[in-house]
């Protein structure tokens, strides 16, 4: 590789000693072959781009549109749980409970006692309810803390309208 850098750095140098003077001249070549600046010219084109010349008038038959920007809204993507049916979603989320257990806790919490206790896919699915409640909460949580610095009282009702007692408890 530097064999090959050498030669190319050598050769670089040397044509940029060898054009110092061809620059000018091409500078003076091209300028002379430019056509010269008109203000006039200028102005109109920047009028042109900025849509301010005016119009033709209308000939008979002949029906002018005004002028319109056509604002393409964003489609809204699906969120990830939006992909996944009810059933994969209870199964990721036992996926991550099982992830946070070890064998013991694991045996124990496959038990249960059907009609008196929840299953452990229902225990998992309400984790996950819970955890996505707690993120939506914060979320608003996090409004009323920016809020806060410009209007104090809106901040103040957006917490009082959190009813923290329908929180649900955590099954972690």
């Amino acid at each position: 590789m530097r064999t090959f850098l050498r030669p190319f750095a050598a050769l670089t140098l040397t044509a940029a000693a060898a054009c110092a003077g061809t620059a000018e001249r091409t500078q003076q070549n091209l300028r002379q072959l430019l056509p010269k600046f008109d203000p006039v010219q200028a102005e109109a084109a920047r009028q042109t781009e900025a849509g301010k010349v005016a119009r033709p008038a209308a000939e008979e038959g002949v029906i002018v549109l005004p002028d319109f920007n056509v604002v393409e809204k964003k489609v809204p993507q699906p969120g990830a749980d939006q992909w996944f049916t009810d059933a994969e979603i209870t199964r990721r989320e036992m996926r991550r409970a099982e992830a946070d257990m070890n064998g013991l806790e694991m045996a124990l919490n496959r038990w249960h006692i059907p009609y008196l206790s929840a299953s452990f896919a229902e225990r998992a699915r309400a984790g996950y309810e819970a955890r996505k409640f707690r993120e939506k909460i914060g979320g608003y949580l996090d409004l009323a803390r920016k809020l806060e610095k410009i209007d104090p009282k809106a901040a103040k009702k957006i917490r009082d309208s959190l009813d923290f007692g329908k929180l649900p408890k955590d099954n972690d």
